[in-house]
């Protein structure tokens, strides 16, 4: 099945970019004029010179396995051969030269995918729950609502010409794996007297002024959540404008007028629109899986016991969100063969088989330990969730993927520190934040500190709450950093990390960040 459908006329959007990328190529068109037309389509320039990024939106990271398959020709042909998963679920084409972005643009048309709010100022890519569907914490499987609304939000011109980016999450539960909590639209499953709804959160985001959240509703209709998004774009679009670009996101908006004030325009919208039947949504329809027979299955870190009886979820590790034309046939094969299985692109930049019977459990693992090597090692350095880097991205300042892979290699030669699980990392190389810093058990914020690579630390992050600054090392001593704070963990008794920084975790780590710090004075 295809889970994507283009809105109407949007073959002309296409046309129209590719004629003036003739233009531009003939000489007709300045570079700079050229330039302005490209983010609205999710075309960024990249460092390298003649050289761009093409984003593309995937709801929720749902993909098939012909649609990987194609997406993967694409890569090679286009983008030397891997694709990128994002922190959105998303997917980024890497080093794609500039004679080939129009027809980038018309191939992806024809696969039903949209790239026109992939970014700019916009309404991004709808973050959907990865384990929606299949947890056992679940209130209601919020995919087929997610992936509805993201098909229905390029039909109105509306949420394509904002004050800013506009970002959505559908969370499946109170545990909030979508991060709605730091959304621009986020929606926490609820159900009330027997109606599937959400609470429904707004100002949240991340970046120089992150900020968490508001509810505004604490329970909506799930087919009402259209209007939700339309309500509070109008309210964005209406008092978000006039002011400085770095102002012009819905959480300064709500700090200008007050929670309260906002509170009241947006039920008197919604009061507005509420019985617009056009506006009213109806669910996708996915498959549904139902329980597996009985088979031997061996639980790892890499493995979740899905809530249909005898069903399981294989992670796939990835480092840096990555994946090579082969690694991804052998995963669309691997889906093919079991064609219950479903593939879904994570926050964390891995990819999720889902639904996979016990009897296949043991093929599903090999296959993850066939292609990464992470697989053997700590399940939570996997799930690192990285930006782009100054490898790749014009804004950032030092190379998370660097990092990454030191944060790798010292855990990697500790022996003893190979049973720590359950922590989250994040790392930006710069403050906006997209490896989701603050919100992380540990995050990482690049800076320059005397023209030298460094990151900012911060410590007890997450939807709900914060985290605060640490202390600032170079870049060079993260790694040793880390493995030394892991160690003060696993000696400390605690099995719960956020326990442990809640006692004298912090602590401790500012004294490993001041010793550090002074080894090189």
């Amino acid at each position: 099945m295809g889970y994507y459908r283009l809105p109407e006329g949007y073959e002309k959007t296409v046309e129209a970019f590719a004629a003036e990328h003739v233009r531009f190529l003939d000489g007709g068109l300045t570079s700079e004029d050229f330039k302005k037309l490209c983010p609205p389509l999710g075309i960024y320039e990249q460092k390298t010179a003649g050289t761009y990024m093409q984003r593309v939106r995937l709801a929720g990271g749902l993909i098939t396995p012909d649609l990987l398959k194609s997406l993967l020709a694409l890569a090679e042909e286009y983008a030397g051969g891997f694709l990128h998963i994002t922190t959105r679920q998303n997917v980024q084409f890497h080093g794609v030269a500039e004679e080939d972005l129009a027809v980038l643009q018309q191939e992806l048309a024809k696969l039903n995918l949209l790239t026109k709010t992939a970014g700019g100022n916009c309404v991004r890519n709808v973050l959907i729950d990865p384990l929606s569907g299949t947890s056992p914490d679940d209130v209601f499987d919020v995919a087929p609502w997610g992936l509805e609304l993201s098909n229905r939000l390029p039909e109105n011109p509306l949420f394509a010409t904002l004050p800013r980016k506009f970002k959505i999450a559908l969370s499946s539960s109170a545990a909030d794996r979508a991060l709605a909590k730091i959304a621009d639209l986020g929606l926490i499953a609820k159900i009330k007297d027997s109606v599937h709804g959400f609470s429904v959160y707004t100002g949240g985001g991340l970046g120089v002024s992150s900020r968490i959240g508001h509810e505004i509703f604490e329970f909506l209709p799930a087919e009402d959540i259209l209007i939700a998004a339309t309500v509070f774009n109008k309210v964005f679009d209406e008092y978000g404008r006039d002011v400085p670009r770095n102002q012009s996101r819905l959480r300064f908006l709500i700090e200008r007028l007050g929670a309260a004030e906002f509170k009241r325009l947006a039920e008197e919208k919604f009061a507005e629109l509420k019985d617009d039947s056009s506006l009213k949504i109806i669910p996708a329809e996915l498959p549904v899986v139902g329980d597996a027979p009985d088979a031997d299955a061996e639980i790892t870190p890499f493995v979740t016991r899905q809530r249909q009886k005898n069903r399981f979820t294989v992670k796939i590790p990835l480092f840096f969100g990555n994946i090579s034309v082969e690694t991804g046939e052998k995963i669309a094969d691997f889906a093919s063969k079991y064609p219950e299985t479903e593939i879904r692109f994570t926050q964390t930049q891995n990819i999720l088989l889902k639904n996979i019977p016990a009897s296949a459990l043991k093929e599903a693992k090999e296959l993850g330990e066939s292609i990464s090597n992470l697989a053997k090692l700590n399940s939570f350095i996997s799930d690192v969730k990285t930006c782009a880097g100054a490898d790749f991205c014009r804004l950032s300042i030092t190379r998370s993927s660097a990092l990454h892979k030191g944060i790798i290699d010292a855990v990697k030669a500790e022996a003893d520190l190979k049973e720590v699980e359950g922590i989250n990392v994040g790392i930006s190389g710069c403050p906006n934040g997209c490896g989701h810093t603050v919100i992380s058990d540990i995050g990482f914020s690049g800076r320059l500190s005397k023209g030298k690579e460094a990151y900012k630390i911060y410590l007890g992050g997450s939807a709900d709450e914060l985290g605060k600054e640490a202390g600032e090392l170079e870049a060079e001593k993260i790694p040793q950093f880390f493995v030394e704070f892991l160690r003060e963990f696993k000696n400390s008794g605690f099995t719960d990390f956020r326990l442990f920084l809640g006692t004298d975790g912090i602590d401790k780590a500012k004294e490993i960040i001041r010793d550090s710090s002074q080894s090189s004075d």
